[in-house]
């Protein structure tokens, strides 16, 4: 299920990324405007400060991870399980209760570190994973970068028989409604 993020986060537009990737972070900073470019209603800025990241990009070499997030005095664990050689990432985000009901406060993004692939594939994991980090959850589409299952033929995704392969990437229609509303309030068009 889609969340906002907290509410000052939203009005400033921008979500502030900690690059931890390691030899992955060029292709962290090339998927930042990839995703900037995509009209979702937010950008992602880099922040050399962890302290005031709103989303820290880890490298993962281990098929479990985690990452510890600290606000105040209170610290928060991110655990993660996954497929450190696999497509997909992994991001997780962490939410409190209040009026609004739940908004989104921090969000880790864990990269499949052992996977060996070329930039532009590493490049449309990380634009993915972005997407779930900026409100998407668990959420997928159809079609386009969301897709819930790609193939990789060659240095392209592909995520249903017939489609195009991506890169570029592609939006389906439910990811950029889903976005759109949670960034800017543009309601879907049923």
């Amino acid at each position: 299920m889609p969340n906002k993020w907290r509410d000052h986060i939203r009005r400033s537009g921008e979500l502030k990324v900690h690059n931890m990737a390691g030899k992955w972070a060029a292709s962290v900073n090339t998927a930042m405007r990839i995703f900037n470019g995509l009209g979702f209603g937010v950008k992602l800025v880099s922040s050399p400060d962890l302290a005031s990241a709103q989303i820290v990009v880890k490298l993962s070499m281990q098929n479990a991870d985690s990452h510890t997030h600290k606000a105040g005095r209170d610290e928060y664990v991110i655990s993660v399980s996954f497929d450190a050689n696999g497509v997909h990432g992994k991001a997780r985000t962490l939410m409190e209760q209040n009026r609004q009901g739940n908004e989104i406060f921090f969000a880790a993004v864990f990269l499949p570190g052992k996977r060996k692939t070329v930039d532009k594939l590493k490049e449309m994991i990380i634009v993915h994973e972005f997407i779930h980090a900026a409100g998407m959850n668990e959420d997928h589409d159809s079609s386009g970068i969301m897709a819930d299952t790609m193939s990789v033929i060659g240095d392209k995704f592909v995520e249903i028989k017939g489609a195009a392969p991506m890169p570029p990437v592609r939006v389906g229609a439910k990811t950029m409604c889903v976005m759109r509303d949670l960034w800017v309030g543009e309601a879907c068009e049923s």
